[in-house]
C-alpha cells in the first residue's frame, strides 16, 4: 500500500505526468486512473516482521497530512494531526540472515495486482455515494454496492471453479434512492443470491468436487 497523498507526486516524478491522466469509460460508464490503486492489505512473513518489531519497537515514521479548503492551502478543512502508516514498516524490514543484496537494497519488498472487482469499499453513507457516482463519476463504494459486488464475485468464483452455468451481470434492475435528494439514485444488479462460506468450498478443487455434473445444475 501507498498513501494517497504520496501515491500521486511519486508517479508524477516517475512518467513527468503533471496531471494524473484517465482511461476512457468503461462499459458501466466509469472512468478510472491508469494507475493501478493502492489497498489496505499486507503480507508479512512472520520470522522477518518479529525480528522487525523486537528492534524497532513498533516506531515508523511520522508525518502530517493537511487537508485543506481552498486552493491557496491557507484554511484547514480539518484539524491536521500526526499520522503513522502502517505499511512504513517496510522501512524498518531487514534481508534474512546469510541473505545478500545488491546496491543499498536491505530487504525485498513487492506488490501485487489484483483485478478491481476484489476490492470493493464500503466508506460512504448513501448520499455521500450516490453524490460521488453523480457528480464525479467515481466509484460509491455504499453499502449497497459493496453487497451487490460481494455477491457478483461469489458468483464469478463459483462459475469459474465448478463449470456451473451462470448467468453473467445483469443489467442493472435495481435503483437505490438517496435519501436527501430523492433525483439522485443509484444503480445495482441484485441476482439470485448464492453466498457459501468456507465448510462448503474454498478452492477450486473443492468446489468441482461439489459438483460433479455441473451441465445438471440450474439457477
Amino acid at each position: 500500500n501507498v498513501e494517497y497523498n504520496i501515491f500521486l507526486p511519486t508517479l508524477q516524478k516517475a512518467t513527468g505526468v503533471s496531471e494524473e491522466p484517465t482511461l476512457p469509460p468503461n462499459e458501466d460508464g466509469m472512468t478510472y486512473s491508469p494507475f493501478p490503486g493502492s489497498i489496505n492489505t499486507l503480507v508479512l512473513r512472520l520470522d522477518r516482521y518479529v525480528a522487525s518489531l523486537k528492534e524497532s519497537h513498533g516506531a515508523v515514521p511520522e508525518f502530517i497530512n493537511p487537508k485543506y479548503r481552498d486552493p491557496i492551502k491557507t484554511d484547514f478543512k480539518s484539524p491536521a494531526r500526526v499520522e503513522s502508516l502502517m505499511q512504513d514498516i517496510c522501512f524498518n524490514l531487514k534481508s534474512a540472515p546469510g541473505v545478500e543484496l545488491e546496491g543499498d537494497i536491505v530487504a525485498r519488498v513487492g506488490c501485487s495486482v489484483f483485478h478491481r472487482n476484489t476490492y470493493e469499499p464500503v466508506k460512504n453513507a448513501l448520499a455521500e455515494g450516490i453524490s460521488a457516482l453523480v457528480t464525479k463519476n467515481i466509484a460509491a463504494c455504499t453499502a449497497a454496492t459493496g453487497e451487490a459486488q460481494v455477491l457478483h464475485m461469489l458468483r464469478q468464483r463459483l462459475a469459474a471453479a465448478s463449470g456451473v452455468n451462470l448467468e453473467s451481470r445483469p443489467e442493472y434492475n435495481v435503483l437505490v434512492t438517496s435519501p436527501t435528494d430523492p433525483s439522485q439514485t443509484i444503480p445495482v444488479s441484485l441476482f439470485p443470491l448464492i453466498t457459501y462460506d468456507a465448510r462448503f468450498g474454498s478452492s477450486a478443487v473443492e468446489f468441482k468436487a461439489r459438483f460433479p455434473t455441473p451441465e445438471r445444475v440450474k439457477i
